[in-house]
């Protein structure tokens, strides 16, 4: 938020009445991302159809960003969901979109 100042579209703006939709979804599993005992993100992974998984969101408190723990983060859900063919990653339109497919 406070590099961006996107109060339009970031997760981060949202009511909690719509996380909490989000939570409930069927097809949506959420994650701790926790580090040294301690809860510093979350994750969501959303299934959709044909083995495709999209990603959103995925963050971390500042404090603990830039220490590749978003990429593990990445490298785990892969793990976790093996059958996915494709993963789609959301992002802000100032950030650059990386889109990868397993083989």
């Amino acid at each position: 938020m406070e590099k961006y100042q996107d109060f339009e579209t970031s997760p981060a703006s949202e009511n909690i009445q719509r996380t909490i939709d989000r939570l409930h979804q069927i097809q949506t599993d959420y994650y701790f991302i926790v580090y040294n005992s301690i809860k510093i993100g979350a994750i969501r992974i959303v299934r959709k159809k044909n083995r495709r998984y999209r990603v959103s969101p995925l963050f971390i408190l500042p404090e603990y960003q830039g220490k590749g723990i978003a990429k593990a983060m990445m490298q785990t859900v892969e793990r976790m969901y093996e059958d996915g063919l494709v993963w789609e990653l959301e992002t802000i339109l100032e950030e650059k979109i990386v889109g990868c497919m397993k083989n």
